[in-house]
């Protein structure tokens, strides 16, 4: 039953070599995304959350069903609050409860270490949320909006393609994975072991990685991480 339903979403998919290709999302590119996310219309507050989940999501490889919610309904037991992250003098490190290879909600916990550029850093853009976002408790979901809506798949997705699309790339060559794609990318570019990355214990990161970036500063930066 399990091949037989496996089959069917493959031929609803269609062949692999006909499917869309999503393009990376580039240390670089992020970069310039974050520099027009400081200059939208959004709040302090917004600008501060979004920029905090976009770095987030990046450096450490998640997908987003990880760092966002499906839907309006929270469920502390199941979705990440500010409880989930850990704070040391390198970094940070974040819990993530259940995902997409961890049915059995086990958990696992990601460390994220400090950037040079704290434009792009991970960690700087989560401190400065959580110090001016004091509405952001450990019974509210680690990401949400001014007025108290969740950030979901869909919201997320929506404002990483606008931002795309303001740096003046195609936003329909894009998705959310292309933030995953993105990092194991660059990660492939600057020779990062898989040992290095812990979401991956074997070379199955590679799987992820399209043509060569075209920026050195890319590898460079993926590299510090």
């Amino acid at each position: 039953m399990l091949r037989l339903a496996i089959r069917g979403v493959q031929c609803l998919q269609g062949p692999i070599h006909l499917r869309p290709t999503r393009l990376p999302l580039t240390p670089n590119m992020l970069g310039h995304m974050l520099q027009r996310l400081k200059k939208g219309p959004q709040g302090k507050h917004d600008h501060l959350m979004l920029r905090a989940a976009l770095t987030l999501g990046f450096f450490d490889f998640l997908r987003v069903s990880e760092f966002t919610l499906r839907d309006q309904r929270f469920d502390p037991r199941l979705h990440p609050t500010m409880r989930d992250i850990n704070w040391s003098s390198e970094g940070m490190q974040f819990f993530i409860k259940r995902s997409k290879t961890d049915q059995m909600g086990k958990g696992t916990t990601i460390c994220i270490g400090r950037t040079e550029s704290r434009h792009t850093c991970a960690v700087a853009a989560m401190e400065a949320y959580r110090r001016h976002c004091h509405c952001v408790t450990h019974s509210s979901p680690l990401f949400h909006f001014k007025n108290g809506r969740p950030l979901t798949a869909k919201s997320f997705r929506v404002t990483l393609l606008s931002l795309v699309e303001q740096c003046g790339y195609d936003p329909r060559k894009y998705n959310t994975h292309s933030l995953r794609i993105g990092a194991a990318t660059a990660a492939a570019r600057a020779g990062l072991p898989s040992d290095k990355l812990d979401r991956w214990r074997s070379n199955a990161y590679l799987t992820y990685t399209r043509h060569p970036l075209t920026s050195p500063s890319d590898t460079r930066a993926m590299a510090r991480h």
